[in-house]
């Protein structure tokens, strides 16, 4: 048997707006973490959101995972 392929460490996500969609009032703050094993990854970060409704689409990005 196979040992499984383990990593953890830190990331930095980043919020990305949909095209003609404005992000202003969220944030990602603290450390972001995550743990891979095999071919799945698990990550914990936070973010505030916007006391808006609705509130606006968005996606996460990371330039360091």
């Amino acid at each position: 048997m196979q040992k499984a392929d383990y990593e953890e460490g830190e990331w930095t996500p980043v919020i990305v707006p949909p095209q003609n969609s404005d992000v202003s009032g969220f944030s990602v703050y603290g450390k972001a973490y995550y743990t891979k094993i095999g071919k799945i990854v698990n990550v914990e970060f936070q973010i505030s959101l916007p006391n808006t409704t609705p509130i606006p689409s968005f996606a996460l990005s990371s330039n360091s995972l």
